[in-house]
């Protein structure tokens, strides 16, 4: 009974104290993803703030502060991309939306909330408050319209090709089958014009 207890126990002890696993999201160039991140309350957010903890880079992805955007040092690569989801003001969920995303936007982002009553740490422009939610996310190349296009292209010239070479081969097979008979044709009528030449000819 000890020994279950103190499993328990145990158990409890390293979800508090190990932080939670990051979330994994896979997506295709050009997609919009969504960053799922939620507020312990659901009011009195004072700041939000997305960023990427495998840049070393000095900037953040998103930053909103007193319910207004901050792009003041913010990455260029997704300005004009990010945004929160909205109604966040009122139920909490400050998730993530990205859109048209690339291979470049692959890596690890941070969620990190400060609430009335929490303590606001900052290092540079980044807050260093333990971040509530972390997503991994990788994206890969996606089929896109052109490279689809480009098979289609191929493939109706490789049957144009295959056409061509058919009717080639079919003019030759008839010119073939033509140029026996004819010969055919020269050596029946050299047959019976030959007796005719051969008869004695009487005066």
């Amino acid at each position: 009974m000890r020994a279950v207890t103190s499993a328990a126990l145990l158990g409890v002890l390293l979800g508090v104290c190990l932080p939670a696993a990051a979330d994994e999201i896979t997506a295709e160039t050009g997609q919009t993803v969504t960053l799922s991140c939620r507020a312990t309350q659901r009011t009195n957010i004072i700041v939000v703030q997305w960023s990427r903890a495998d840049l070393e880079t000095e900037g953040y992805v998103l930053l909103n502060r007193n319910n207004r955007p901050d792009s003041a040092q913010q990455l260029p690569s997704f300005r004009g991309r990010v945004e929160l989801k909205e109604g966040w003001k009122e139920d909490g969920d400050v998730s993530l939306i990205l859109k048209n995303v690339t291979t470049e936007d692959s890596g690890t982002y941070e969620c990190r909330v400060v609430q009335e009553g929490t303590t606001r740490r900052k290092r540079g422009v980044l807050l260093e408050n333990e971040p509530i939610k972390t997503v991994s996310l990788s994206v890969v190349q996606g089929h896109t319209e052109a490279h689809s296009g480009g098979g289609e292209e191929d493939r109706s010239s490789g049957g144009h090709v295959g056409l061509i070479v058919g009717a080639i081969a079919s003019v030759g097979l008839i010119l073939a089958v033509g140029l026996v008979i004819f010969k055919r044709c020269q050596m029946k009528s050299s047959l019976h014009s030959s007796p005719e030449s051969s008869a004695p000819v009487s005066f």
